[in-house]
């Protein structure tokens, strides 16, 4: 099985993977010490959970652009991301190394970057429309 991400997706994990550091780096002020470690394992648990659900975004929106799955595509892979937050932040509470605000933070990096992505989205789309017009 071959792993294709489109630029939307790879962008996103790249937000994703920006503010984590930052995260991660505020952590290390925060902590110093020992204690960074279980707060940097629930950011890239986090982190990991994350880059899945933008793969899976990005896979469900280029199958609905070919044509090549239903209008509840979107609605059941929704679920499946909702799940994996879930389990995540299930797996943080449930274990001792892992603090779970530091899998909160990672959760949580998810929305700025969706609404990064679509700035970048529309930067991308004025610059082309420009570019056409010109």
């Amino acid at each position: 099985m071959k792993l294709s991400l489109s630029i939307h997706a790879r962008r996103m994990m790249a937000l994703v993977a920006g503010q984590s550091l930052v995260i991660l780096v505020a952590g290390a002020i925060y902590f110093r010490g020992a204690g960074l470690l279980p707060f940097a394992y629930g950011v890239l648990i986090a982190l990991a959970a994350n880059c899945v659900k933008a793969y899976l975004v990005g896979r469900t929106a280029e199958k609905m652009e070919a044509g090549q799955c239903g209008p509840g595509a979107y609605s059941g892979q929704f679920f499946i991301r909702v799940a994996l937050t879930g389990l995540v932040l299930v797996l943080a509470a449930r274990s001792v190394h892992i603090n779970f605000f530091g899998a909160v933070a990672g959760i949580v990096t998810w929305h700025p970057a969706t609404h990064m992505l679509r700035y970048f989205i529309e930067r991308d789309n004025a610059k082309l429309e420009k570019e056409a017009d010109a």
